[in-house]
């Protein structure tokens, strides 16, 4: 009789140590498990228990690839808080409707959870960390809920709407990248209309949220927000295809934030006041709007104005931004006693047929790849502007380019590597002060006029950006009243038998 219970004894014990060992098997899979269009699940032993339409987890996935692929429409996967834990895609949706993802635990994979060409899709209460790539990622997928996720450390983007992903709800979301450096994007909408975004916090990205080619996005109670550790973030980037005002067309009110400061987005405002408490101005087909005294800080732009005119933008402080201020179509506004520093890419950035702006007595500094970048825009005054350093080789001062009719008076360019680039003819030089570090002090193409320019270089002074079959290429009305080091410049054109004289 006791032979006989240790017997059992050790048919218990073997038959527990298969159990933990299945138990062990069941959480550990090299291939993917799939809930198949049928309603199984593959493979059986897969910790995924299910009444009908509700599949729930009952224990942590481990994959060698991707973690859960979703094959059927009309259901709901509970994650009940375990883990998906893998390489590849963490939940995988591809053509599918009408299915909830929400309450798990989605880590380890270069991308969290795919929607790929799917409709009517809830993710929600999930928590997706330390996945490569992308948290959640939307590509053609339209009217689908993404609410209340913790989305966190990520390299390119939490939240992801891409290629036609039109009228989707982004909702309650905490998006935080958690860990410096890198380019990555809290909320990023790319060539999609329509989509909602209310009530998000963004943190510690170099761009929280990115509307790029969309239209009508309609952005509530969002907040962005980065600690000091945070290298260079950008709050809001709004862009578009040139020419392509639709993708400016958005409903953003002053209840979404940047840093606890309003964003204002104006469309089609006329005779209006920026309040003081902004922190990011967009003014879109407006006019006679006035913005001034603001302090503005850590936007993709701070100050955006597309096809809007006659209107004043004075005594602001805008400090690391990517762009101090950036205008599109924009004619007859004037820029004064603004303050721009440490913008990581331009201080003032103008082009397409922004036509007759003034920019008067302001102060850009530690810009890194220009301090004013003019591009495709006529009868510009720039006048008493002061802009001075850059972190980058690459730096250049002022840079004007395709446009006619600039007239640079009394600049001082500072401690760049390269001082002022007249890339095209037409525009006046007058008074300016120039000083380089190492580069050219005026790089000119031909056409233009220099009078009373004073350049102090240490390697070039004057570089001529020319086609040397085309001696038309090389004229400049260039005059003995600039100079070089303190000596003149002597730059004649059609001169016969005369002496270049001893002090040029």
């Amino acid at each position: 009789m006791k032979k006989m219970v240790f017997v059992a004894i050790l048919l218990l014990l073997f038959y527990s140590v298969q159990v933990s060992s299945l138990n062990i098997r069941l959480a550990t899979a090299a291939e993917p498990v799939r809930i198949l269009a049928d309603g199984s699940v593959d493979p059986p032993t897969a910790p995924i228990t299910h009444d009908g339409d509700l599949y729930i987890l009952i224990g942590n996935i481990t994959s060698d690839s991707d973690g859960i692929i979703i094959e059927r429409d009309n259901m709901t996967l509970d994650g009940a808080g375990f883990w998906v834990q893998g390489s590849g895609t963490g939940i995988t949706l591809s053509g599918r409707n009408n299915v909830t993802v929400k309450n798990a635990q989605i880590r380890g994979f270069s991308l969290g959870v795919l929607l790929d060409s799917c409709q009517n899709i809830i993710v929600f209460g999930n928590n997706v960390t330390e996945n490569g790539g992308y948290g959640i990622y939307l590509s053609g997928s339209s009217n689908n809920n993404v609410s209340q996720n913790r989305v966190i450390r990520y390299s390119d983007a939490g939240i992801s709407l891409n290629y036609y992903s039109h009228s989707n709800s982004i909702v309650g979301n905490y998006v935080a990248k958690d860990v410096y450096g890198g380019t990555a994007t809290g909320i990023g909408v790319s060539l999609s209309d329509s989509n909602t975004l209310i009530g998000n916090t963004v943190s510690n990205s170099w761009i929280g949220i990115y509307l790029g080619g969309c239209s009508n996005a309609f952005l509530r109670d969002n907040s962005v927000i980065s600690d000091s550790q945070t290298v260079n973030p950008h709050g809001l980037n709004v862009e578009g295809e040139e020419g392509n005002m639709l993708h400016y067309i958005h409903d953003i009110d002053a209840s979404n934030t940047i840093q606890g400061k309003p964003i204002y987005y104006w469309v089609d405002k006329t005779d209006m006041i920026v309040p003081s408490d902004a922190g990011f101005v967009a003014l879109i087909n407006c006019s006679r709007i006035t913005a001034q005294n603001l302090k503005l800080t850590k936007n993709w732009i701070s100050v955006l104005l597309f096809s809007t005119s006659d209107s004043t933008i004075s005594n602001n402080e805008i400090t690391n931004s990517y762009y101090g201020m950036w205008l599109y179509a924009s004619s007859g506004n004037t820029f004064s006693q603004n303050n721009m520093t440490s913008c990581d890419g331009y201080g003032i950035f103008l082009l397409a047929g922004s036509n007759n702006n003034r920019f008067v007595g302001n102060n850009v500094t530690w810009s890194n790849y220009a301090g004013i970048y003019h591009v495709g825009s006529l009868g510009t005054i720039l006048e008493g502007n002061y802009i001075a350093n850059s972190y980058y080789i690459e730096g250049l001062g002022i840079v004007i380019s395709q446009s006619a009719s600039v007239n640079l008076t009394g600049n001082t360019v500072s401690e760049f590597p390269t001082g002022i680039v007249l890339g095209s003819g037409g525009n006046t030089l007058i008074g300016n002060v120039i000083s380089t570090t190492y580069g050219s002090g005026i790089v000119l193409s031909s056409g233009n006029v220099l009078r009373t320019n004073t350049i102090s270089a240490s390697e070039y002074s004057i570089t001529v950006f020319a086609t040397i079959l085309d001696p038309s290429s090389f004229v400049n009305d260039v005059d003995s009243s600039n100079t070089v080091n303190g000596k003149p410049v002597y730059y004649w054109v059609d001169q016969h038998d005369m002496t270049v004289p001893s002090d040029a």
